[in-house]
């Protein structure tokens, strides 16, 4: 084999091994934009959840204030009405 046809033939196997090497660089790309897509979707995801934790914290929130209030207002009736009571007790003796 001459030298030329030697090199001709180093040529054509790199040649084939640059190509392989490509195709596997764009099975890696398709592969990775497919993954970054899924965390993409995943983060959108976390962030709606975390929106609607946040909504669901003030909800509590304000829920928790109303029954503070119902609270004491019941506390406040609950001595009005004993004040009554005993005022009633009173003006029978």
């Amino acid at each position: 084999m001459s030298a030329e046809a030697n090199n001709i033939a180093l040529l054509e196997d790199r040649i084939h091994k640059v190509a392989g090497l490509i195709q596997s660089l764009q099975k890696d790309k398709a592969s990775l934009a497919q993954k970054l897509q899924k965390a993409e979707s995943e983060r959108e995801a976390l962030q709606g959840a975390r929106a609607a934790a946040a909504q669901q914290e003030e909800e509590n929130h304000r829920l928790k204030q109303q029954l503070d209030r119902f609270e004491q207002e019941r506390q406040d009736l609950r001595s009005r009405v004993q004040r009554m009571i005993d005022m009633v007790g009173s003006l029978d003796h």
